[in-house]
């Protein structure tokens, strides 16, 4: 009984060893008008499965011309694999090795020379080993499959010389069938997953799914622009982006910036006013401001940040309070979203107590230390000649102005005081921490005290005028 078992499964290894060799190292030929030369059947049938999944007429004629035939070639291999391995099943023992070696290592020996002919369109093309790894060794999928089939060929080569009572032989018939089914499984795997945008997504995306149809996109450049149109005809914002970057003629550009505004995606109602601000006609700005609200309202930081940029020139320009709690919700929304402009510019704010802001050094030096940990800057930055350089300048000049004040150095100090007393609309006592950083200087300092006393006199430099202050510095000096 258990020798039964164990030629049974000796034949067993044969056949798979003798199909596998035949798929795999046998051409077959393809006879098409217009194709000529010969594959391995596995190549053939790889080509084929994968046509099934491009939905196109092209593709599928042509995978099913191959599919078709590398099928019936697959059946006669496996017929006669089973035929031979039956036939030397019955043979003497050193005769079955010595064919089975010889029907295994030729066409794969033969594999390995400058004979191994691919198909092409009235052509063919020879390969040898150094060809095929050449094209494997970019592929980690293909270069695995082509390790794991030598090394199953191999294994089930080497139980044809094994003995029946040796440990390796036991343990390899007791695992055959097993190893099979995880191997199979294993390929059905790395096959699907590593060919997901044809087996998948390309089934899905025929049927109107915009994320199936963005996945082929990105796998198939030469179709990338039609499925990336289709999904952008659904209103897929990611597709009409790239739509957008990749069309040179502003028409089409706007046509596809106006669909995806319309549809709601607040980064296309950003790109939209930012298309009009730059090739809009005069008459373009409330729409240009009806995008921009559209956008911010939705969340979206530059957006934002434009808007607090604009009510900001309005704040300065009429020196009125009455727009900053609006202005700094505002900016305050747009570096939360994202913003690094509107993080520059709070950080400014904060160094210099301007617009609203009371002066806080910390909390400027950590939007600084944020800013500058990225190399990445934005467009708005570039136009602005804003880089990562600047971001790292203002953190020294901060750390540069504590150590200034730590040793009282008058050059600096001076510098940060007018600072203060220049700073527009500026928050609750900045420009008292300014004339109280003078005063410190006066203190000790003839010079200091000369420019202080001139300035609360005329109320020039940020100082209000101050005539009790003046004459109070005045007697000091006279004392």
């Amino acid at each position: 009984m258990e020798m039964a078992a164990t030629n049974q499964f000796r034949e067993n290894s044969a056949k798979w060893l003798l199909f596998l060799t035949i798929i795999h190292t046998v051409p077959v030929v393809w006879l098409t008008p217009v194709a000529g030369g010969t594959a391995p059947t596995v190549a053939l049938l790889a080509f084929g499965i994968a046509s099934l999944f491009t939905f196109d007429a092209e593709g599928i004629g042509l995978g099913l011309y191959a599919l078709l035939p590398a099928v019936i070639y697959t059946l006669i291999a496996w017929v006669l694999a089973w035929f031979m391995s039956h036939i030397l099943q019955r043979t003497h023992a050193r005769t079955r090795l010595l064919v089975l070696t010889l029907l295994v290592v030729l066409p794969f020996a033969a594999v390995y020379f400058p004979i191994y002919v691919a198909g092409g369109h009235n052509s063919s093309a020879k390969a040898s080993v150094v060809d095929l790894f050449g094209a494997y060794i970019n592929s980690t999928t293909g270069l695995l499959y082509w390790v794991t089939l030598h090394t199953v060929v191999l294994i089930l080569l080497t139980t044809q010389y094994l003995a029946e009572d040796s440990k390796t032989f036991k343990h390899i018939q007791r695992g055959f069938k097993p190893s099979l089914r995880v191997l199979c499984v294993t390929l059905l795997v790395i096959s699907i997953s590593k060919n997901y945008a044809t087996v998948l997504c390309r089934p899905l995306a025929e049927f109107g799914n915009t994320r199936a149809q963005i996945c082929v996109a990105e796998h198939s450049p030469g179709q990338a622009a039609q499925w990336y149109e289709r999904a952008a005809m659904q209103g897929n914002p990611e597709a009409i982006a790239w739509l957008v970057n990749n069309t040179h003629n502003q028409g089409r550009q706007l046509t596809w910036l106006h669909k995806g505004a319309a549809a709601g995606h607040p980064d296309l109602q950003y790109q939209l006013a930012k298309h009009l601000q730059r090739w809009g006609k005069a008459n373009t700005q409330t729409e240009v401001s009806r995008w921009l609200q559209a956008a911010a309202a939705a969340g979206h930081g530059a957006a934002q940040f434009e808007l607090a940029d604009v009510m900001r020139t309005q704040i300065m320009q009429s020196q009125s309070n009455a727009l900053l709690p609006e202005y700094k919700v505002l900016l305050e929304q747009a570096a939360q979203n994202g913003s690094r402009l509107a993080k520059f510019r709070l950080a400014e704010h904060h160094t210099r107590g301007s617009m609203g802001y009371a002066i806080d050094m910390p909390k400027a030096e950590a939007f600084y230390q944020g800013l500058s940990s990225t190399e990445e800057v934005s467009a708005q930055e570039r136009a602005l000649r804003i880089t990562v350089d600047t971001y790292v300048t203002r953190l020294k000049q901060l750390e540069n102005w504590q150590l200034a004040l730590e040793s009282n150095d008058q050059q600096a100090v001076t510098e940060l005081a007018k600072l203060y007393l220049q700073s527009p609309l500026p928050g609750p006592g900045v420009r008292e921490r300014g004339i109280q950083l003078l005063e410190q200087l006066a203190e000790h300092n003839a010079a200091a005290r000369s420019e202080l006393i001139f300035m609360l006199r005329t109320g020039t430099d940020g100082a209000d005028k101050d005539l009790p202050a003046a004459k109070r510095w005045l007697l000091k000096a006279a004392n």
